[in-house]
C-alpha cells in the first residue's frame, strides 16, 4: 500500500531519547507493529498510536506501559483528537471513538477515496483529510462536517496540490492547512476561506510524512530521506534544522504540549522515539548570564541570572528525554536573580536546566550526582 517504506540504519546516531516500547522497563510487550501515527492525548496522560499492519490503537501511558485502546482490525494510518473524540483514517474510511470508554461512534466510508492519510481539525468543527493516490495523480483533500458526518471533496485532483500529500496540520494563525508531501516534497498551504493552494517552501530534502507544530509556532517535519526530523522556524524562511536523524521510518509525529516533546513512530523500528524539542546538546553557560552552582551537584544547587530583564521569571528542570522535572514562577526585581532548588529525590544524572523572562529563553545542563 505505502510505497515509502526504505529507511536508512546507516543515519543512526548516539543521541539520547527514550524509545517507548523496546527499552522501557514497564514494558513486558511490545504491541507496535508499524505505527504510522501518533497522538498526545492530554485528558487521559497518554500516546495513542494507530499501527498499519495490525490494525491496532495501542496507548502508552507516562511509564511506557503499553495496552490495546482499540484491538487489532484491518488496516489505520493516521490520527488526531478533536474534543473528546479520536478520528483515525482507515484507508478508505474515518473511524470515531470516544477517548473516555474507547467506544466507536461512528464509521464513516468515503467512496472514490484511495488512501486516507493525514487529518487535522479546524476550530469551526471540521475535519480535513488527505487522499494519497498512490497508483495515479488523483490526490486530494476532503472536509468532513462533524456534526452530521456529511463530507465533500475541498481539493480536487488537477487544483494545485502536491503529489503524495502525506499529512495535515491547522494553522489558525493564517486560516490554512499545511501539507506535507512525500513526492516532489514541497510544503503547501490550503486557504481554509478559498480552499487555493500555494507552495510555502521547497525543501532541500524531502519524502515527508508527517507535520507537527510545538508551543511557539516551529514546525517539525518527518523524512524517509533522511531518516530524521527537520525544524522549520513559524515563517519557514530559513533552511530546515536537522533535530534528529537514525530513525527507522519515521512516520507521522505529534508534539506533547504538556512535556514539550516530540513523539515519533518508527514505522520500520516498531516503537515511539520521545525527542525534546530544544536541543540537546545545550552548551553551559550558553548566553554567559546563566550560571548553576555547584555543577556538579549532590540534590541541592542555586541558580544565578544576571540579566536586564524584569518580570515574571519561570525555572523548569527537565530530563535529558525532554520530560518536565518541576517548574516554578517567581518576581524577577533586578538584574541579579538567585534561588537555592533541591532535587532529592530525582534520579536523572544529567538534568537540563531553562530559565525564560519575557522574550528571553536561558539554558545550561546541570549533572546530578544524587541519583
Amino acid at each position: 500500500m505505502k510505497n515509502k517504506k526504505l529507511s536508512n540504519p546507516g543515519f543512526r546516531i548516539a543521541f539520547i531519547v527514550l524509545i517507548i516500547g523496546i527499552f522501557s522497563p514497564a514494558v513486558s510487550q511490545n504491541l507496535l507493529n508499524a505505527p504510522e501515527c501518533t497522538v498526545y492525548d492530554q485528558a487521559h496522560h497518554r500516546y495513542l498510536v494507530s499501527c498499519y499492519q495490525s490494525g491496532a490503537i495501542v496507548q502508552i501511558d507516562s511509564t511506557g506501559l503499553q495496552s490495546y485502546f482499540r484491538a487489532p482490525s484491518g488496516n489505520l494510518l493516521s490520527n488526531t483528537i478533536c474534543g473528546n473524540t479520536l478520528y483515525v483514517s482507515a484507508i478508505t474510511g474515518i473511524k470515531a471513538f470516544d477517548l473516555d470508554s474507547g467506544d466507536e461512534i461512528w464509521n464513516l466510508d468515503i467512496p472514490g477515496s484511495h488512501q486516507l492519510d493525514g487529518m487535522t481539525c479546524d476550530n469551526s468543527g471540521y475535519l480535513y483529510v488527505a487522499d494519497f493516490h498512490y497508483a495515479g495523480n488523483n490526490d486530494q483533500v476532503y472536509k468532513i462536517n462533524l456534526a452530521d458526518h456529511t463530507w465533500s471533496v475541498f481539493v480536487a485532483p488537477g487544483h494545485g496540490l502536491c503529489q503524495s500529500p502525506q499529512d495535515v496540520i491547522y494553522d489558525p494563525d493564517s486560516n490554512r492547512l499545511l501539507v506535507a508531501c512525500y513526492y516532489n516534497a514541497p510544503i503547501q498551504a490550503i486557504s481554509l476561506a478559498d480552499s487555493t493552494v500555494s507552495t510555502v517552501v521547497v525543501p532541500p530534502i524531502g519524502n515527508f510524512d508527517g507535520i507537527a507544530r510545538d508551543n511557539d509556532g516551529n514546525f517539525y517535519l518527518t523524512s524517509w530521506t533522511t531518516g530524521g526530523v527537520h525544524r522549520y522556524g513559524p515563517d519557514f524562511t530559513n533552511p530546515p534544522e536537522l533535530i534528529r536523524n537514525g530513525l527507522l521510518g519515521p512516520a507521522n509525529l505529534s508534539f506533547n504540549p504538556v512535556d514539550n516533546v516530540l513523539a515519533v513512530p518508527e514505522f520500520d523500528g516498531d516503537s515511539v522515539v520521545i525527542i525534546p524539542v530544544f536541543p540537546v546538546s545545550v552548551p553551559d553557560k550558553e548566553t554567559g548570564n546563566l550560571e548553576v552552582f555547584p555543577n556538579p551537584c549532590n540534590g541541592k544547587f542555586q541558580i544565578c541570572l544576571n540579566s536586564q530583564e524584569r518580570g515574571t521569571i519561570t525555572v523548569s528542570l527537565y530530563s535529558i528525554e525532554g520530560r518536565m522535572i518541576s517548574s516554578f514562577q517567581d518576581n524577577k526585581t533586578d538584574t541579579g536573580f538567585t534561588r537555592d532548588i533541591y532535587i532529592e529525590n530525582q534520579t536523572d544524572s544529567v538534568i537540563i536546566v531553562k530559565t525564560s523572562i519575557g522574550l528571553k529563553e536561558y539554558w545550561i545542563l546541570l549533572v546530578n550526582l544524587k541519583n
